[in-house]
C-alpha cells in the first residue's frame, strides 16, 4: 500500500473534521484500482482531487460517509465534470417548461426552435440567445456578436443560476454584486437590457436595471477627481520682495539705515534664486 500525495486542485467545499473520523483513510483509483492510504490530516475539505501515480488517472473520492472500513472508490474528474453539466442541462431545461412566464416571446408561443450551434443547448423559438452558452441566437441581432461583453466564468455561472430561478432575488443580488466586485457592471446591464427587450413589464428585471445604473454613477462618481485648487507658489518670497526692496530705499535715502542697503541686496539674490529653482520644478 502505498502513500498518496493529492494533487492541488481544490474544489472549494467545506473542511472534513479529520479528528471526528479516522487518522487515515484508504481510496482505491477507479481506472487501475491502486490503492493509496491518505492521512486525514492532510485532507482540506469533502471533496479531495488526486492523480494515481500508476496510470495518471485524475479522481476524486467523496469523503461525506459514515463508514471508512473499507476503500473508498474514486470517481473520475470528467466523470464529476459531465454531471455537472447533465445537472445544469436539467435546470434549463426546467426553466424553460416552468419559469415561461418570465420570457414572455414575442410570437406568445414556446415551440422549440432548435440546438445551439455553439454548445448544442436547445432552445425555444424567439428566444434571443443560448442560456447557457450566451451566443446570440436571433438573425435579427446577429451583428451584436462581435459586441458580446466578455465576463469571468464565475459571472456568467451567477447568470445561469438567476435565469434557471429567475424569482429569487438574492440570486439578483449576487450576481449584481459580483460584477460590482469584478468592476463590470456593464456586463450586468447587457444582460438584463437583453432580458428588458423581450419583458419590457416585467417588474424585476426594471428593478435590476435601476439598481445597476445608479450603481454605475456611483462608481463614475467616485472616480472623477475634484480638481485641485492652484497654489501661489511664490505668496511668500513676494512677500519677502517687497521688504528687501523697503531695505534699499530706507538705505539709499536714511543715512542712519544705509546698511539696510547690503541686507536689502542679499535678501533680493536670495529671493531670485528661491524662484528659479521653483520654476524649474
Amino acid at each position: 500500500m502505498e502513500s498518496f500525495e493529492r494533487s492541488e486542485r481544490d474544489v472549494n467545499r467545506p473542511h472534513l473534521d479529520a479528528k471526528e473520523v479516522h487518522e487515515y483513510i484508504y481510496i482505491e483509483c477507479p481506472e487501475c484500482e491502486k490503492r493509496y492510504v491518505v492521512n486525514c490530516l492532510d485532507v482540506e475539505n469533502e471533496l479531495p482531487e488526486f492523480v494515481c501515480n500508476k496510470c495518471e488517472t485524475a479522481f476524486f473520492v467523496d469523503l461525506n460517509v459514515e463508514d471508512f472500513s473499507q476503500p473508498l472508490r474514486g470517481l473520475k474528474v470528467q466523470e464529476k465534470k459531465d454531471e455537472e453539466d447533465n445537472a445544469l442541462n436539467q435546470d434549463i431545461r426546467f426553466f424553460k417548461e416552468n419559469k415561461e412566464e418570465h420570457f414572455q416571446l414575442k410570437n406568445g408561443s414556446a415551440t422549440e426552435g432548435g440546438a445551439c450551434p455553439k454548445c448544442d443547448t436547445k432552445y425555444v423559438v424567439g428566444q434571443p440567445e443560448c442560456f447557457r452558452c450566451g451566443l446570440i441566437l436571433s438573425k435579427s441581432t446577429a451583428q451584436e456578436r462581435g459586441t458580446l461583453i466578455s465576463a469571468t466564468p464565475e459571472l456568467k455561472q451567477d447568470w445561469l443560476k438567476l435565469i434557471t430561478n429567475f424569482t429569487n432575488i438574492e440570486l439578483h443580488n449576487g450576481f449584481i454584486e459580483r460584477a460590482l466586485k469584478e468592476k463590470n457592471l456593464k456586463y450586468a446591464a447587457y444582460r438584463y437590457g437583453q432580458l428588458k427587450k423581450i419583458t419590457p413589464d416585467d417588474d424585476i428585471t426594471q428593478e435590476m436595471l435601476d439598481r445597476i445604473t445608479k450603481l454605475t454613477e456611483a462608481v463614475s462618481g467616485h472616480l472623477v477627481k475634484e480638481p485641485k485648487k492652484t497654489k501661489s507658489k511664490f505668496g511668500v518670497s513676494t512677500y519677502f520682495g517687497i521688504i528687501a526692496v523697503a531695505f534699499v530705499g530706507m538705505g539709499m535715502f536714511l543715512p542712519q539705515f544705509r546698511n539696510l542697503v547690503g541686507v536689502g541686496v542679499a535678501l533680493l539674490f536670495l529671493i531670485i534664486a528661491m524662484r528659479l529653482v521653483f520654476n524649474k520644478n
